[in-house]
Formats: structure tokens, sequence, C-alpha cells
């Protein structure tokens, strides 16, 4: 990801990002090594909406039509979380 990377309101973008997850049960420290080296990685593709210091938010879908709702489906993904954005 580059770190200052102009992104405005429409741009389409990928972000890849690792999701958290957990194992349900008692464990071992073999299972603990295991999901330290196969962990969820995640992509999206959307427009860009806007960031603030936690969050990027994605929409869907994007309409310019000023009597209607302008975002279809928002997603707002943790920076923390972000290993990679890239422009499309």
């Amino acid at each position: 990801m580059k770190k200052n990377m102009k992104l405005t309101k429409g741009n389409k973008i990928q972000i890849t990002w690792l999701d958290a997850f957990g194992r349900g049960s008692w464990n071992t420290q073999e299972d603990v090594e295991d999901g330290l080296k196969n962990y969820i990685k995640c992509e999206i593709i959307g427009y860009f909406i806007k960031k603030d210091k936690n969050f990027i938010a994605l929409s869907m879908g994007i309409q310019n039509d000023p009597n209607s709702i302008p975002f279809l489906c928002i997603e707002f993904i943790p920076i923390g979380c972000i290993i990679n954005i890239k422009k499309l």
C-alpha cells in the first residue's frame, strides 16, 4: 500500500486485508502455529467514498442522480488490517 496514495471519491480500488478469525474450541500450540501460518486474506473491489484514521469506506456502486441515495452496499475496512490498496 502506498502510504500517501491520493484517493478521491469514486476511485475504483481493490483492497487486500487480513481478516480476524478464531478457533472455537480448546486448542494446542500447533493449532496456534497453524493459525499464524494459514491466515485469512480477503480482497474487495469497490468505489472509494471516504477514509478516516480507522477505516476506509467503499461502496459497491455509486450513482449521481441528485434525487436518489448515492451509495450501494457500504463496506468499512479497518485501515490497520490493510496490506495492499490498488487503484483500478
